[in-house]
């Protein structure tokens, strides 16, 4: 948690339109952020192109950071953000020039796993067409010399190889105690007093967003996705209770601020 990130996603609740100055400076005080340490990271956040000044003492999320905001806000579609696999096509994609971390973030985020040198891969089950998939993929950082192979087809053993990297059991576990913990949130919120509820809402949600967000999605043939379903059900009804609480805090955010995912490297 940073001043900077603080800012970004509060901007991002309040999209296109932006909010006033005054805004940004309470929700840093929430979390005992001085007003000096807000401004400085508000005007370094401008100069980097990320946010805009667009009238006086007012600001907005910039179109440079859209397609970061896009990608997070997709977990909202859940399991329609990936089809039917036939077990054997895979997405890969291959790169001959130095990952940057930019690169390798936004392959990760996307449930790529990077299984040689200059070689990521997934199973081939998401929604996205080939098209929409390679334009995400550039838009988050991947350098377009990069290719993007679809319906690979891959034997068995390798397959075994590729999915070691996802880590099955950490990823089922992770799903539960999340919605575990939305769950004993959820029941007590309400009866919090208002600034733990709206730090605590902040937090746990942010917590399954990234979690949502950055999902491999991997299919039901290779995974259990119960779980996963219950967690993003269980996040929407979370978003639309921290939604209410954040609403008396805040001039009408369009959904509850939850911590996003951030690719710069601001502090």
């Amino acid at each position: 948690m940073t001043p900077a990130s603080i800012i970004l996603d509060l901007l991002r609740t309040y999209r296109h339109r932006g909010t006033a100055v005054k805004e940004i400076m309470a929700a840093g005080a929430m979390f005992d952020f001085s007003e000096n340490a807000m401004r400085v990271n508000l005007s370094r956040l401008v100069g980097q192109g990320l946010v805009e000044n667009f009238e006086r003492g007012y600001y907005r999320i910039s179109d440079h950071a859209d397609p970061v905001n896009e990608f997070v806000e997709a977990w909202r579609a859940g399991e329609d953000r990936v089809g039917p696999w036939d077990g054997a096509s895979w997405l890969v994609v291959h790169s001959s020039h130095e990952e940057a971390p930019k690169r390798g973030w936004a392959l990760d985020a996307n449930g790529f796993r990077q299984i040689a040198e200059g070689l990521w891969a997934r199973p081939d089950n998401l929604s996205l067409t080939h098209a929409a998939l390679d334009m995400r993929l550039r838009q988050l950082g991947v350098d377009a010399r990069s290719v993007l192979l679809t319906n690979a087809q891959i034997d068995k053993r390798c397959q075994d190889a590729w999915l070691i990297q996802f880590d099955l059991d950490r990823l089922v576990t992770t799903y539960s105690e999340s919605e575990k913990a939305l769950r004993q949130s959820a029941a007590r919120l309400t009866k919090l007093p208002r600034r733990d509820a709206l730090k605590e809402s902040f937090h746990l949600g942010g917590e399954a967003v990234h979690i949502l967000a950055k999902d491999p999605l991997l299919p039901s043939e290779v995974i259990d996705t119960t779980q996963r379903k219950q967690l993003w059900e269980t996040m929407l009804a979370y978003d639309r209770l921290g939604r209410n609480i954040w609403t008396t805090r805040l001039s009408s955010p369009e959904r509850i601020p939850t911590p996003q995912l951030i690719i710069s490297n601001t502090r």
